[in-house]
């Protein structure tokens, strides 16, 4: 076809030819002219197709090495936000403020995590679901003296600030939608103490309170508060802190973690205060009376036993007559010979 139409064409023959060389080397398909142009097509098209073949799969390998390592991207934490009770466990956050490692720091931490499905779980849901668990199993007190401490780990500690309100704001959330009270204690720490923290089997909140409490008292064991709650932690701190001297030659990120002792300390005495005088309360209006409580278990006593004689009395005044003599009658040969037998007279 092409010489056909190339024979209509007026030009010299040098022309003609190169027209045509090129031609066929942009489509790639030589002129059908005999065999030895045939097996030129051929040994053309082989690397051709080696070629695109070669250009598929480095483009699967490019895809797979992006998908991995998206996926390894997005499992690896970037922060770590410890939560105490007594229970302490310590969540694994990625660059998306999603969960992606979930650890139980003890034996209660555990058991928390038991029926909990937090991987993939967005920071806050993670923190409202662990609140919500802890006061179903009981680790929440009722009297609202429990602590939640929830303590960020970030390698800057703008970052942890910033995740510190947020696990404050999750767990009154919490709180509120199990109808619980608690104090929120939240706190910012560094990898270094969370790695020393994990080297002795503590959380990265629970050790740095420890360290709090080594701070008001040298001689203070960690092993005596391995297994305290939070709570008792905090008390114990806020009760040295008048004896220490502690406020002047202390850091200021230090007397700002005392401060946030006292602060905590001071909620809950109040919350267990308030909760005291609302259960008076709800025992005063239950009773109507404003007594106290051992008396008005005397009345509601008094009130029984003679209830019950009353019934005792009607019960006997049914009875048949010759029923009441007999058992007068039985009862008085059981009585000693010199205590004359009574008589019921109607």
């Amino acid at each position: 076809m092409f010489v056909k139409y190339m024979d209509q064409i007026k030009a010299e023959d040098a022309l003609k030819e190169k027209t045509r060389q090129y031609v066929e080397a942009v489509s790639g398909a030589p002129e059908a002219a005999g065999a030895a142009p045939a097996a030129v097509w051929h040994r053309k098209s082989k690397p051709l197709v080696l070629h695109r073949f070669r250009e598929m799969v480095t483009a699967a390998v490019v895809l797979a090495a992006v998908f991995i390592g998206g996926l390894a991207y997005y499992r690896m934490p970037v922060s770590y936000i410890s939560l105490d009770i007594n229970p302490s466990l310590e969540l694994g956050i990625n660059a998306f403020d999603r969960v992606v490692a979930v650890e139980a720091v003890n034996g209660d931490g555990l058991q928390l995590l038991e029926r909990q499905q937090l991987v993939n779980a967005s920071l806050e849901e993670a923190v409202q679901a662990l609140v919500q668990e802890a006061v179903r199993q009981g680790y929440i007190q009722q009297n609202g003296a429990s602590v939640v401490s929830l303590t960020a780990v970030s390698k800057k500690a703008a970052t942890a600030a910033a995740l510190q309100e947020r696990l404050r704001e999750a767990a009154h959330q919490g709180l509120m939608e199990t109808d619980a009270k608690a104090v929120v204690y939240t706190d910012g720490s560094d990898p270094q103490l969370r790695a020393r923290a994990h080297e002795l089997g503590l959380s990265a909140g629970k050790y740095k309170l420890i360290l709090l409490l080594q701070e008001l008292d040298s001689e203070l064991d960690i092993e005596d508060y391995r297994n305290a709650n939070i709570a008792a932690l905090i008390l114990k701190a806020d009760s040295l802190l008048p004896t220490s001297g502690i406020g002047n030659g202390q850091t200021d990120e230090l007397q700002q973690a005392f401060r946030m002792v006292a602060a905590a300390a001071l909620e809950i005495q109040a919350n267990e205060q308030r909760m005291l005088q609302n259960r008076n309360a709800e025992q005063n209006q239950a009773e109507g009376s404003g007594e106290p409580l051992q008396n008005r278990e005397q009345v509601r006593n008094q009130a029984d036993n003679s209830a019950a004689a009353e019934q005792g009395q009607k019960e006997l005044g049914s009875q048949p007559r010759n029923q009441i003599q007999a058992s007068q009658q039985k009862s008085g040969q059981n009585q000693p010979d010199h205590e004359p037998s009574k008589t019921i007279r109607r």
